[in-house]
């Protein structure tokens, strides 16, 4: 997530690919992973993360990353805005 944050899309990809191997049960790490693919250009690669987060997970939706991740820093918001938003895109209810 702080690679992401940071715009280190290829950081970001190596550390969430070892996240959702180790830990499969926590769908964030399939859609921040989808995105970081996504903000690489990457996007049919990051629809079929996206897709198996949805199929591992059927009822995490975008929502439940607004809910989760509060914050005021603008920065902070204007990341997971943006997880959200390419989340969307992938198709994540």
């Amino acid at each position: 997530f702080n690679q992401f944050q940071l715009g280190r899309y290829a950081q970001a990809e190596q550390s969430l690919r070892a996240s959702t191997a180790n830990n499969p049960r926590v769908p964030f790490y399939f859609v921040v992973l989808a995105a970081a693919l996504a903000e690489q250009g990457r996007r049919d690669e990051a629809a079929r993360v996206m897709q198996e987060a949805m199929t591992r997970h059927p009822d995490y939706r975008r929502s439940a990353i607004s809910s989760y991740w509060v914050g005021t820093d603008t920065h902070f918001l204007a990341g997971r805005d943006r997880i959200i938003a390419r989340a969307g895109e992938l198709g994540l209810p």
